[in-house]
């Protein structure tokens, strides 16, 4: 049994988690589990920073929504296949003459699965 807040060790060496906030329990059950939950994502950059607002638009043509973080578009996937979904952003970014710096699927971690879910509790 480990008890750390360090959730990047955690991640090497864990296989089974219990994750708990203010005496709340959030999560229990094997560590893959935690990260599976959360919705896979794509990022997604433009070469130029003026053109997000087009790219955005690609990924809304394409079902999707995505939101502006950092440099990126995150791009939630809800159950689309990932490779697929990137294909045609960047088929679609090229037809209509965009250029994409970066374009790829974003790992997820037990830190940011956590994070994300303290984020939608009432903290």
């Amino acid at each position: 049994m480990v008890s750390s807040h360090i959730l990047s060790e955690l991640e090497q060496v864990c296989d089974w988690l219990i994750v708990i906030d203010r005496g709340a329990l959030l999560y229990q059950g094997p560590a893959a589990g935690f990260v599976g939950a959360a919705s896979p994502t794509l990022a997604v950059a433009s070469e130029h920073e003026s053109d997000r607002g087009r790219l955005a638009d690609i990924v809304r043509a394409q079902g999707l929504v995505a939101q502006p973080e950092g440099d990126w578009l995150i791009v939630h996937l809800h159950g689309a296949d990932a490779r697929g979904t990137a294909v045609a952003i960047n088929k679609a970014a090229a037809e209509a003459g965009l250029v994409l710096a970066e374009l790829h699927a974003r790992r997820l971690t037990l830190e940011s699965q956590y994070l994300s879910i303290l984020e939608g509790n009432d903290r």
